[in-house]
C-alpha cells in the first residue's frame, strides 16, 4: 500500500521550469539591447519576400533552402529565420525583388553578431527539451551556455548572461508584486547538486550547510511517514505471510498464534515514536570521501552502485535527485493529445487515451518489455505501426510558469 500524502510532514514549493527561464532571458536580452529588433524586422521582411511562390521556384531549382518565418512568441525560430535568411545571402543579389529590402554590409555584420550571441542558447533549449534531466544535468547546460555566450565580444551576449544571472535569484514579478521562485537560490537545489557527485564540489560552505540541513530534515521526515504508516497498518507492512502452507489440524492454533504476534507488533510499535537515525555524519562523510565524478557520468547507475554501502544517503538521493527542472514533458503530452484526439478519433474513452498517453510517456520501458509493440511520436500504439511527424517542441508560455517539488516542512 502507498502511504498517504500526509500534508503536516510535507509542504509544495515550486521551482521554475528552467527551458522557459532561458526563453525568458533570450526575450529580455533582445528587447533591452538597441537596434537587435530593427535588425530582425529588417530581416523578416526579407524572410517573407523570398517565400513568395515566384522565388522559392528560383531556390527550388538552384537547390537551396527556402527561409524560415519565425513566430513572435518563440525565439528559438526567431533565430532559425536569421540562419535561413543568412544561409542563402549569395542567392540574392540574383533576385530583383529584394532590391528594395536588401541590407547593408553593416546590417549583415549584425545579423552574424546576433546568431554567434544567441547560438549557445540554442543549443541549451535544444538540450532543456530532453525528456529525462536531473538538476545536475540543468545545472550543466545553464553553466555552459553561459560560459560560451560569454565568450562572444557583442552587447546582445552580455545582455543575455546577464539576463540568465536575473533569473537565477528569487526577484519580484512587477505585474502583482509576488515574489518568483529562483532557478538556483533555494534548499532542495542545494540538496540535489550535494548529492551529485559532478557537481557537488561548486557548492559554498554555507551552500553545503543548507543543503545538509534540508536533506537531514528530509531523512527525518521520510522516517516518520514511514512509521506512522505501519503504525497504521501493521498488518500489510509486516513480513509475515498471512497465507503459508500449513497441514488442517494445525490450522486454527497457527492462526491464533499469528493473530498474537500481530497484536503485539502493533503495541510495540504504538509504544515508541518513529526512529530519530541522524545521517547528519553520513552526509559529513560522503562529502569528505565521494571523489568527483566526470561531467558525463551516469548519476542514477552511480547510487545503484551505491545502494548496499549507503542504503540511507541513497534513499535520500533519489529523493530530491526528482526535483523536475522543466515542464518539457508536461507541454509534449499536451501535444500527443492533439494529435490522438484528431477530429476523427474525438469519441475515444477517456480510459483509453490515458492509456495510450502512459505507454507513450514510458516507450522505453514499453520498447524494452515488448519489441513488437511500436509507439510512434504521434501517440499511436500498435504493432509495426507507420511513424507520424514528430511531436512540436515546447510550447512558450508566461513568467508563472513553474514545476513543482515536494519539500520538507521547516
Amino acid at each position: 500500500m502507498v502511504p498517504r500524502l500526509r500534508l503536516n510532514l510535507f509542504r509544495l514549493e515550486t521551482v521554475q521550469c528552467a527551458a522557459h527561464m532561458l526563453q525568458l532571458a533570450v526575450e529580455g536580452a533582445v528587447r533591452d539591447t538597441p537596434g537587435v529588433k530593427s535588425t530582425l524586422d529588417a530581416v523578416r521582411k526579407i524572410a517573407r519576400v523570398m517565400r513568395t511562390p515566384s522565388i522559392t521556384r528560383q531556390l527550388k531549382r538552384e537547390g537551396k533552402a527556402i527561409p524560415v518565418l519565425d513566430v513572435n512568441t518563440r525565439w528559438g525560430s526567431t533565430f532559425d529565420m536569421l540562419a535561413s535568411v543568412e544561409r542563402v545571402k549569395p542567392f540574392m543579389t540574383e533576385i530583383k525583388e529584394l532590391a528594395n529590402v536588401a541590407l547593408s554590409e553593416a546590417e549583415w555584420s549584425r545579423v552574424n553578431d546576433i546568431l554567434e550571441s544567441l547560438r549557445p542558447a540554442r543549443e541549451a533549449t535544444v538540450q532543456l527539451q530532453e525528456n529525462q534531466l536531473l538538476v545536475g544535468d540543468f545545472y550543466g547546460i545553464w553553466l555552459k551556455c553561459k560560459m560560451r555566450t560569454s565568450k562572444v565580444d557583442s552587447n546582445l551576449a552580455k545582455a543575455v548572461v546577464a539576463n540568465m544571472e536575473i533569473r537565477e535569484r528569487a526577484r519580484v514579478n512587477k505585474k502583482n508584486e509576488r515574489t518568483l521562485p529562483p532557478l538556483f537560490d533555494y534548499p532542495g537545489f542545494a540538496a540535489a547538486l550535494f548529492m551529485d557527485p559532478r557537481y557537488f564540489s561548486v557548492l559554498t560552505d554555507e551552500e553545503v550547510k543548507i543543503a545538509k540541513i534540508f536533506l537531514s530534515k528530509l531523512w527525518s521526515r521520510m522516517k516518520r511517514a514511514e512509521h506512522l504508516n505501519f503504525r497504521e497498518n501493521p498488518q500489510e507492512s509486516s513480513a509475515i505471510d498471512p497465507v503459508e502452507d500449513i497441514s488442517n489440524d494445525e490450522d486454527d492454533i497457527h492462526l491464533e498464534l499469528q493473530n498474537f504476534i500481530r497484536t503485539k507488533d502493533k503495541e510495540r510499535y504504538s509504544s515508541y515514536e518513529a526512529p530519530g537515525m541522524d545521517i547528519m555524519p553520513l552526509l559529513d562523510a560522503y562529502i569528505k570521501e565521494t571523489k568527483t565524478l566526470p561531467l558525463k557520468a551516469d548519476v542514477l547507475q552511480y547510487w545503484e552502485q551505491q545502494r548496499l554501502l549507503m542504503p540511507q544517503l541513497y534513499q535520500v538521493a533519489m529523493t530530491v535527485l526528482a526535483i523536475p527542472t522543466t515542464q518539457v514533458s508536461v507541454e509534449r503530452l499536451f501535444s500527443i493529445v492533439g494529435f490522438i484526439l484528431d477530429p476523427l478519433r474525438v469519441n475515444l474513452d477517456n480510459a483509453i487515451l490515458d492509456d495510450i498517453l502512459v505507454l507513450n510517456s514510458n516507450a522505453h520501458l514499453v520498447k524494452n518489455m515488448s519489441p513488437e509493440i511500436a509507439i510512434t511520436p504521434a501517440g499511436s500504439v500498435g504493432i509495426d505501426s507507420v511513424s507520424q511527424p514528430s511531436t512540436p517542441s515546447i510550447l512558450e508560455s508566461t513568467d508563472d510558469n513553474f514545476s513543482s517539488v515536494d519539500s520538507p516542512a521547516s
